[in-house]
């Protein structure tokens, strides 16, 4: 599968140099021709020290790369994404499948906040492991059918927010 990974900073690296070993053809899109040339140059990216890049993944800061890509996977810092999506969108073919590592990242923060909040609120950490907390959390952010998630999703369109029940 070709594969695009847009993002070489440490998660955008490792996912690229894992899809890599498992056979697909990737490229590692960074947003200038100077980090490009960097990583190209050192052999490994100074986030993950000691990890030599595999040559066979292509290192790039042109945005066209995502072209014919059957997945493209959004890896920038969170601040980066829109800016990143607008950059590649011209190039991006009917059918390209495309992935972004921010929802974990969030989540996983999310996590974090959640069991910091029980705990100053006087209750068990743990309690955000169980079902009530990672397990809403979860459904929320990824299943469309849960109601928490399309109440954000009204939310954020206001044409539709009369359409919560």
């Amino acid at each position: 599968m070709k594969i695009a990974v847009l993002g070489s900073g440490a998660w955008g690296t490792a996912l690229a140099m894992l899809l890599q070993k498992n056979g697909h053809e990737v490229s590692l899109w960074s947003y200038c021709e100077e980090e490009s040339n960097t990583l190209r140059e050192r052999g490994e990216n100074k986030m993950l020290p000691g990890v030599p890049l595999p040559k066979e993944l292509t290192l790039t800061h042109r945005e066209d790369i995502v072209a014919g890509c059957e997945l493209v996977v959004f890896a920038p810092p969170s601040y980066a994404m829109r800016q990143t999506a607008q950059r590649v969108k011209p190039y991006l073919t009917p059918g390209t499948v495309l992935g972004t590592v921010a929802k974990a990242l969030m989540m996983s923060r999310a996590l974090v906040e959640l069991s910091a909040l029980i705990k100053a609120s006087g209750g068990q950490e743990n309690t955000c492991f169980g079902l009530a907390g990672m397990g809403d959390m979860i459904v929320t952010c990824t299943s469309p059918h849960s109601r928490n998630h399309l109440s954000l999703i009204h939310i954020s369109e206001p044409t539709r927010l009369g359409m919560i029940s």
